[in-house]
């Protein structure tokens, strides 16, 4: 018997407040009603069973497409701060940041920017002494897609940085990446390494302890990292080793791990935290730092780890028929 050719389209949209469990399940089910036409034409209906449809299916499938006025742009802003206090001093801790991302199957494109600032006021015989540490920083990058498993891109990051001393500081790396599972499967898992090698630029604020104004040096990275998407949300870690290379013996290996948990529409519970073993801090200002600097914080010190937490709040909107996973380089 000869089977007549189907042709059948069956189209649906997803958007930026559902999680990737959330886009995996929307895609499973469309998979399953565009099925039982050809079940039906072809007569293979024995072990098959159809539930009908709900009624938020049936005016998703009859409602007309509309254009993506944002193009596959997703904006994402977010905040964070704590305050603590008495009567002879206060602290103040305050984060702001604002991203935008644009995802296609072939290329990921990810801007961040953002500002943080410690404040602490102590009075002292009625003279408020106040100690500012603050920081500014730009991050861009662009990855592109080579095949199921291996991708490439540019990272370029821009800043400042009182506590760190830096006046200045720009980086631009190259890099590499191979995942483990190929990428149309990563939807609920992923595994992947990445290699980054490039040229960093510093210009201190305090002659360094290696007495240098400015450097520019060459570092690479290499990392593993994986991620878990379920229907609460996101769960993030990686590990990764850096290293400068005109100094081997000046690196550090780090830890993070982050978790983002859907509240409602929109919204999202951010908790994260890292911890570092550390042996390349050539940003410590020269000479020794004075009591002063040491209890308001105002340099950085030399220290074989360091470790963070951070929780706050977020919001994203944008594109809503964005459809498209691609979880190269864990952005």
């Amino acid at each position: 018997m000869n089977l007549p050719i189907l042709n059948y389209k069956l189209s649906f949209s997803t958007d930026t407040n559902m999680t990737s469990d959330d886009v995996r399940n929307r895609t499973l089910e469309y998979i399953k009603l565009g099925l039982v036409r050809f079940w039906i034409e072809k007569g293979t209906l024995e072990g098959v069973s159809v539930l009908a449809p709900t009624p938020e299916v049936e005016e998703e499938l009859n409602k007309p497409k509309v254009e993506d006025p944002w193009n596959y742009w997703v904006f994402r802003i977010g905040g964070n701060g704590w305050f603590n206090g008495q009567e002879s001093n206060s602290t103040s801790n305050l984060n702001f940041n604002v991203s935008a991302r644009r995802v296609t199957e072939k290329n990921k494109f990810f801007f961040n920017i953002g500002f943080n600032e410690n404040k602490n006021t102590f009075n002292y015989d009625g003279e408020d002494i106040v100690s500012i540490n603050s920081g500014k920083y730009l991050s861009i990058n662009d990855v592109l897609s080579i095949n199921d498993y291996w991708s490439y891109g540019v990272f370029g990051s821009l800043g400042t940085s009182t506590f760190g001393n830096y006046d200045l500081y720009w980086s631009l790396k190259p890099a590499l990446e191979y995942n483990f599972f190929k990428y149309n499967e990563s939807a609920k898992k992923q595994l992947v390494l990445s290699y980054r090698n490039g040229v960093r630029y510093n210009d201190y604020e305090v002659r360094s302890v290696y007495l240098k104004d400015n450097e520019l040096l060459w570092e690479h990275t290499i990392s593993l990292g994986g991620s878990v998407r379920q229907e609460w949300g996101n769960l993030n870690g990686e590990v990764s080793f850096d290293q400068f290379l005109h100094d081997t013996t000046l690196n550090a290996l780090n830890f993070n791990l982050r978790t983002d948990i859907r509240l409602f529409k929109g919204f999202n519970f951010n908790l994260g935290g890292g911890y570092s073993i550390t042996r390349n801090q050539i940003n410590i200002s020269s000479g020794n730092a004075s009591l002063e600097d040491l209890l308001l914080r105002q340099k950085q010190l030399e220290s074989g780890y360091n470790y963070f937490f951070n929780v706050g709040l977020s919001y994203s909107f944008g594109s809503i028929y964005n459809t498209i996973v691609n979880p190269r380089f864990n952005f």
